[in-house]
């Protein structure tokens, strides 16, 4: 992993294949401007939705549709368990998309390949302070 300043722009251009990126948010995060239908932030350009969005037969004009439609009922309330719940199914659609791998501010993510790393040597109770691979040395790989 390396920073790039011009790594949204590259990914747009498709000179840019994978972005591990961070966002700032509020504890109770507005997924309007990044995922809605009619955004209009550059944001949606990486993720192709102007082209997406003129093909209403495709699969994922409908996963933008349903998405838009529960961005617009987490907007319609203020209690955060209610829009926690719709975020939770939100999130479920965008990685339909598979444009992204949304993980909430405040939580860790590891990734490994399945087929290389025995998930069963993993450390089994990750915390803030211990991660999967915290005991490097009791990993096995297959």
């Amino acid at each position: 992993v390396k920073p790039d300043i011009h790594a949204l722009k590259k990914l747009n251009s498709g000179d840019l294949a994978v972005l591990a990126a961070a966002w700032s948010s509020a504890i109770d995060p507005d997924m309007y401007q990044i995922y809605h239908k009619d955004s209009k932030a550059t944001s949606v350009n990486n993720w192709n939705y102007k082209n997406i969005l003129n093909d209403s037969t495709s699969y994922e004009y409908d996963v933008i549709m349903r998405l838009s439609d529960k961005i617009d009922r987490a907007r319609e309330t203020i209690n955060q368990n209610s829009r926690a719940s719709i975020y939770a199914e939100c999130l479920d659609l965008i990685m339909q998309l598979a444009v992204e791998l949304p993980t909430y501010q405040r939580n860790d993510l590891f990734a490994y390949n399945n087929t290389v790393i025995d998930k069963e040597t993993l450390f089994k109770k990750p915390s803030f302070q211990m991660g999967p691979i915290s005991k490097l040395w009791e990993v096995s790989y297959l």
